[in-house]
């Protein structure tokens, strides 16, 4: 399940309705979200019974998590709004240091292609929403053979990872500034 958590549970919901959209949630996630929101103190009769759903099927569950999106004053979110939206939690979340970009970066891979219809790649990959480093720092991670770095070799995959998570975290900041 993407971890979008934020401190508002409110919002958290919102990001949740924008991954909805995107087609990036699967059933089962549902339900899990449903509780998380109702542990947050965050009730509707809709996320009670889907927190309670044994066997999420999307046609079930779908509907009840718009229903509680209804019912908690979150209106239908376009798809292109919603590729934004995660795109920010996602840059946000790779600057937290307690987390390792990598995982973060694979989420906004994933936006990434699911927005393509909305938010085509013109130049490169990830420039609909201006996150080409970023979506090309993810595939670094697993290209065993880029190892030279600024003119040096670099022997070791730790090293190499810790290069990638310092320049991760630098374009993420200058992607927040373009994007105040």
């Amino acid at each position: 399940m993407l971890d979008l958590a934020t401190n508002n549970p409110i919002e958290t919901l919102r990001l949740y309705a924008a991954a909805l959209s995107l087609g990036l949630l699967h059933s089962e996630d549902l339900p899990t979200i449903a509780d998380r929101a109702l542990s947050d103190g965050v009730y509707s009769d809709s996320l009670a019974e889907l927190a309670n759903t044994a066997n999420p099927m999307m046609s079930e569950v779908g509907p009840l998590f718009r229903a509680a999106f209804a019912e908690l004053g979150i209106g239908p979110m376009p798809r292109k709004d919603a590729a934004w939206l995660l795109t920010r939690r996602c840059v946000q979340l790779l600057l937290d240091e307690s987390r390792p970009p990598r995982q973060t970066l694979t989420v906004l891979r994933m936006i990434v292609d699911a927005a393509r219809d909305v938010l085509p790649d013109f130049e490169y990959c990830g420039s609909g929403l201006d996150v080409g480093r970023l979506y090309a720092y993810s595939w670094s991670y697993d290209e065993p053979n880029e190892n030279c770095f600024e003119g040096r070799i670099i022997t070791s995959e730790v090293k190499r990872h810790a290069i990638l998570d310092h320049n991760t975290r630098m374009e993420a900041r200058e992607w927040l500034e373009r994007h105040p």
